[in-house]
């Protein structure tokens, strides 16, 4: 898919991009980790009326990052009550080779959830064949855990570009152990923000481990309700405090935040949170999930974008613009969240198929043109362009 410009609001998001020096590397991506239970189905996914599987038609259009989550020891059959959290190592290796094949070009984030079911802000439930430990034991299991996952990616030739530890961990993880007190006394807010930061030390020690002599992984910290004023800034605080939470900053390499639009969504106060934690962290950012709608569903949807195509491409258009915008080339990537979602006769599916990236039959909807990766011709002349824009606005000034 080629970049085109049309008018004023392309040439502003084609500076935004034209501003990154040519080494930075930017993510357009999505978390595709029920694509194999829609294969299953017999889903046909198509772009402009031919058939290909959803992995490469998000691939052709520029994603280069594909999400991949993975629990300890799921449920492995997709049911109404799980909602497809299946994703054993086996069933992640596989699909992680079946990008690999498919989108031959893109890079790997492995999102470790840390639990048997869903991690989220609302539950960060321990494996049940992690239950009883100590915080001792469990930093033990957590690094061994994690080591022996990226050994076995890297044996079948798939090792992650980027490991995420843990899914949206706003409350601490492995609950209760690493659950994190917000209310209780200074002295037992403390000990709890230090048992979950040593458990994240302990991830990443695993994550080295795996290394050997190779590339490291980079690392990712992932919190949900990005555009929550100033809870972000809060989390990451109180996480690289020494007597809290007392991860240094140094030891991972990107901040991820979640971003849904609805009623309440506020973007503005994203840009505000994202822009406040490059500034005091220097790390890169990402927004490691969100969608949009594409027609009307039964969640509150941001008023600000119509529940249409057109106002699923703008949502995502005016979010890549937002995070690469982000000061000091700190802005990293969207990773928009289960884009192979569409309705499947029988089963509940993630918001009825409504936030999907493909229409009711299979079809390839417009958003997927705000994953397109500019020409280096049109990037030459435009970086030329923006250049020259900043010499007058510094002899203006």
């Amino acid at each position: 898919m080629h970049y085109r410009l049309g008018g004023a609001r392309s040439v502003a998001v084609a500076l935004l991009i034209a501003a990154r020096p040519a080494s930075a590397e930017f993510f357009m991506g999505a978390d595709v980790s029920l694509l194999p239970f829609m294969q299953q189905q017999n889903v046909a996914f198509k772009a402009n009326g031919v058939a290909k599987p959803a992995d490469t038609i998000l691939y052709d259009a520029g994603a280069n990052l594909f999400r991949v989550r993975l629990f300890v020891n799921p449920q492995t059959t997709y049911s109404n009550t799980n909602y497809g959290a299946v994703q054993s190592q086996s069933y992640a290796i596989a699909l992680a080779q079946q990008l690999k094949s498919h989108a031959p070009g893109a890079k790997l984030l492995l999102d470790l959830h840390y639990s048997d079911t869903w991690a989220d802000p609302g539950q960060q439930t321990l494996p049940q064949a992690w239950a009883g430990q100590s915080l001792a034991q469990l930093r033990s299991t957590v690094q061994t855990y994690t080591a022996d996952t990226l050994t076995a990616f890297k044996a079948a030739g798939v090792m992650p570009h980027m490991v995420q530890i843990g899914n949206e961990t706003n409350g601490g993880m492995l609950w209760p152990v690493g659950a994190i007190n917000f209310n209780g006394t200074t002295a037992a807010q403390k000990t709890s923000w230090a048992a979950y930061g040593s458990l994240v030390r302990a991830a990443i020690a695993g994550v080295q481990q795996a290394q050997g002599t190779g590339t490291r992984p980079q690392i990712a910290l992932h919190i949900a309700n990005g555009d929550n004023a100033g809870g972000p800034q809060y989390f990451f605080d109180k996480l690289g405090d020494p007597a809290y939470g007392n991860v240094d900053a140094a030891s991972f390499d990107t901040i991820g935040l979640s971003f849904y639009p609805n009623a309440a969504a506020d973007m503005a106060t994203l840009r505000t949170n994202m822009t406040d934690l490059a500034s005091e962290y220097g790390k890169k950012l990402m927004v490691m999930e969100t969608n949009a709608p594409w027609k009307s569903t039964s969640n509150a949807s941001d008023p600000a974008y119509a529940d249409t195509p057109a106002g699923q491409l703008r949502f995502l258009t005016d979010l890549r613009t937002l995070v690469e915008g982000l000061p000091n080339d700190l802005g990293q990537g969207v990773m928009y969240w289960y884009p192979e979602a569409v309705q499947v006769a029988g089963y509940n599916i993630y918001n009825g198929g409504t936030t999907a990236l493909f229409d009711t039959s299979g079809n390839a909807l417009p958003a997927l043109a705000a994953f397109a990766v500019p020409e280096p011709a049109t990037l030459a002349v435009i970086a030329t362009a923006n250049l020259l824009l900043l010499r007058r606005r510094r002899v203006a000034d």
